[in-house]
């Protein structure tokens, strides 16, 4: 009886990396082309609102480096940062369409008395 074989997972290769190796990656992961990977992350982030600039920093964020791999980035702060400052980026353009739509201040703002 063999033993099963261990799943595949996902790294960063920061050895084929052009920002911080998530797209070489994922296409290192997938079997695909890295140049697919970051034209759809460009389209995402173009076409999808912002979601491929959200989806890569929240894997840039949770993706360890490949086994045997240098770390030369400056850490994982950065994704952590770019995620919070996306994050209260959509929370502000919600505030914008609630007011747009209901002609009042969203639930979630403050209201300052004058």
């Amino acid at each position: 009886m063999t033993a099963p074989s261990q799943p595949r997972r996902l790294y960063r290769t920061p050895y084929k990396r052009v920002f911080t190796g998530v797209a070489a990656g994922v296409a290192a992961h997938l079997g695909i082309s890295v140049i697919a990977v970051r034209l759809a992350f460009v389209a995402l982030a173009v076409f999808g609102s912002g979601l491929g600039a959200v989806l890569y920093a929240a894997l840039w964020a949770v993706l360890p480096v490949a086994p045997g791999q240098s770390r030369r980035d400056r850490g994982q702060v950065l994704p952590f940062i770019a995620l919070g400052r996306g994050a209260l980026r959509l929370l502000g353009r919600a505030h914008e369409s609630w007011q747009n739509t209901f002609g009042c201040s969203s639930p979630w703002s403050r209201s300052v008395p004058a």
